[in-house]
């Protein structure tokens, strides 16, 4: 194989350079290659789009709080086919009013289509704080060995469990991380 010595390359300022221009790329192995600019562009957007982490905020407010069980609220995330959301943590912040919620306050974060969620809060210690609060929720697994979690290209959706809750009068803002992941 040739050997490339950069220090025998043009140098050339970066806001310079055109989509005519060869520029040096390294592949997997550590090999180096010249590619025309706009290919690395691409290629590097598409890396960072596949591995990136992304932030979802979806506010539901109280009368919507208070129908989660029968009405799920989905957070709006466009899941190309051939891809999954995976959830890599959850955070909520209850703003407070003047009624604690009660009763069925698990509230939880599931892939749309699927009965296991992939997060959320055990029990109903988010749900039925009596004073504005944070709270950061745990990632879930699986409950049986024919559970699914994950679905090519769906969205996700704050709901809970059991029932719908009863009484309260706050708003609630759900906050994800997540990422797409190609599937096999």
């Amino acid at each position: 194989m040739a050997s490339i010595n950069v220090n025998n390359l043009p140098a050339k300022a970066a806001a310079a350079i055109t989509t005519a221009d060869q520029v040096m790329t390294f592949t997997a192995s550590g090999d180096t290659t010249q590619t025309p600019f706009n290919e690395a562009v691409a290629q590097a957007n598409s890396l960072n789009a596949n591995a990136a982490i992304n932030i979802a905020s979806v506010t539901i407010p109280t009368a919507e709080v208070l129908t989660l069980f029968t009405t799920p609220v989905p957070f709006g995330i466009t899941v190309p086919v051939g891809y999954y959301l995976r959830v890599l943590g959850c955070d909520g912040y209850l703003d407070f009013n003047t009624i604690a919620y009660a009763t069925n306050g698990k509230l939880l974060i599931k892939t749309v289509g699927t009965t296991d969620p992939q997060a959320g809060w055990s029990g109903a210690q988010f749900l039925f704080g009596t004073t504005n609060r944070y709270s950061t929720g745990s990632l879930t697994s699986g409950t049986s060995v024919t559970s699914n979690q994950l679905i090519s290209g769906a969205d996700l959706e704050a709901y809970i469990d059991i029932g719908n809750p009863t009484a309260g009068d706050s708003d609630i803002t759900v906050t994800l991380t997540y990422i797409l992941i190609p599937t096999p």
